[in-house]
């Protein structure tokens, strides 16, 4: 893989601009996403344990059989490759399981308990802190030339004098070739050259971005774009992907002065058509049907076709339901990887409040916050005396954890609850997320401690606001495309 990226030319060997392992790490990590086959392969070692440990296939019976050792894993030297590879991996992975009340184990990396390659992979690999500049630069609507381009870029991998320096190579001085005014370095050719800056001021006065009048700093100029863009609008797509694509142009211009047969007369609208150009073909390509708006300025500077027209949604009308002749528990979660909160309501056949609360709640990932709200609030509810109700959630996976595969952390804790909800009569189904705002904005509220709620003045005001909706069976809209 090396080889790929850097290879060698005319038998003389290229630089490596990067450590392999730095490649090795995930895009939002500063890495190429390419995963280590050491990594991998401690990953499918963790699999064969896991098989041996929990399961009930010829394979797993017959390794079982064949090494009866207990707790003696210590491998002899002529057991199998299969069985020495297990031994040398137990050690690791099992401080990645639980234990359940009867003795079975469950994974914990997993907020389901169930075992996956990828859980076993982000447990053996090295990691380091996201940036983001690295998860902003890897924009899925980019081509992925210029997504690479950015990574080189935001690494000083791209062969500009400042960043051959580091290899100790003997170079006359250089000057950008741009302007032949300035010395040749990275921040000058892709931002502060007399060339490149009114490209840049011509494409951010057309999207209002702003930079500090200080700044000389590339990289500071590309977050600057990233952090004043939204995510509903064509013109937010155009504020995250945009400066890829103007960065992409320079380095073509550049590189056609150093290497290439331009001409060193190269003129700042001749950059700014070439990336017109390329944006109304980009568009074309992308086919942004979620987004329904965009300005009138991007057609009357021609960064879009004129006859480009976004696609239309479809509208969908969504209501909550009131129960019939029973009550009904809507519940949801709230999760952020500092804080997690739940919220539930409970109404009658009238669709009017019976008690409410908005709680804060203990969860390692949006799963397990969706299943501990479910756990807390149905708990609280049946406690509270009603032993007839509906509960309904938004969370499919949890909704589907909870009437078939009962595995995990939490597994001892769902039994109790499933048992407990069949001696009563509590069912349990699903809903759209659009029919279950009340409880979405009770877990919202971050109240910071357990709140319960029996009157309706007292709902947070975005809750009350969908429980009146609710009340009177007013519709949300889901737009579907």
């Amino acid at each position: 893989m090396a080889s790929f990226l850097w290879g060698s030319s005319h038998s003389k060997r290229k630089y490596h601009w990067v450590k392999w392992s730095h490649l090795c790490y995930p895009t939002e990590e500063g890495g190429l996403g390419i995963r280590s086959l050491s990594d991998i392969e401690k990953a499918f070692s963790i699999k064969l344990w896991w098989k041996w440990k929990t399961g009930d296939s010829l394979w797993a019976n017959f390794f079982r059989s064949r090494y009866p050792r207990g707790l003696n894993m210590v491998p002899k030297v002529y057991d199998s490759p299969i069985w020495r590879r297990i031994c040398s991996i137990n050690e690791f992975a099992s401080t990645l399981c639980g234990v359940n009340s009867d003795g079975s184990i469950f994974w914990e990396p997993t907020a389901s308990g169930v075992f996956s390659l990828k859980s076993a992979y982000e447990e053996v690999r090295d990691e380091r802190s996201s940036t983001f500049s690295a998860k902003l630069s890897w924009h899925p609507k980019l081509p992925l030339k210029i997504r690479l381009f950015l990574w080189r870029l935001l690494n000083g991998s791209l062969p500009i004098s400042d960043n051959l320096s580091r290899f100790q190579t003997v170079m006359n001085p250089s000057i950008c070739p741009l302007c032949r005014a300035h010395s040749d370095v990275v921040d000058h050719v892709f931002f502060g050259c007399t060339r490149i800056r009114p490209v840049w001021d011509y494409f951010m006065g057309i999207f209002g971005v702003s930079i500090s009048n200080q700044t000389d700093s590339i990289r500071h100029v590309l977050i600057s774009w990233w952090i004043q863009a939204g995510s509903k609008t064509l013109d937010d797509i155009f504020k995250h992907c945009l400066p890829g694509i103007i960065g992409w142009h320079i380095w073509r211009s550049y590189t056609s002065l150093v290497w290439g047969t331009a001409d060193s007369g190269l003129a700042s609208a001749s950059i700014i058509q070439q990336i017109k150009q390329y944006t109304c073909c980009w568009v074309t390509a992308i086919k942004p049907k979620r987004l329904w708006k965009v300005s009138d300025t991007v057609f009357q500077e021609q960064l879009v076709p004129k006859d480009f027209r976004l696609g239309k949604p479809l509208i969908k009308s969504i209501t909550w339901l009131k129960p019939r002749n029973t009550l009904k528990l809507n519940i949801d979660a709230s999760y952020l990887s500092y804080h997690a909160a739940g919220g539930a309501i409970l109404r009658d056949s009238d669709g009017k409040l019976v008690v409410a609360s908005s709680f804060p709640i203990s969860a390692s990932s949006s799963f397990e916050a969706e299943l501990v709200a479910v756990l807390h609030a149905t708990s609280w509810v049946i406690s509270l005396g009603f032993r007839s109700f509906q509960v309904e959630i938004d969370a499919m996976e949890v909704l589907e954890y909870l009437q078939r595969s009962r595995i995990g952390r939490r597994r001892d804790e769902v039994n109790r609850l499933m048992e407990l909800s069949e001696e009563s009569d509590v069912s349990y189904s699903g809903v759209l997320r659009e029919a279950n705002w009340t409880a979405h904005y009770l877990a919202s509220a971050d109240m910071g401690r357990p709140i319960i709620i029996s009157n309706v003045a007292d709902l947070p005001n975005q809750a009350r606001n969908a429980y009146y909706s609710d009340l009177f069976g007013l519709s949300s809209l889901r737009f579907t495309y």
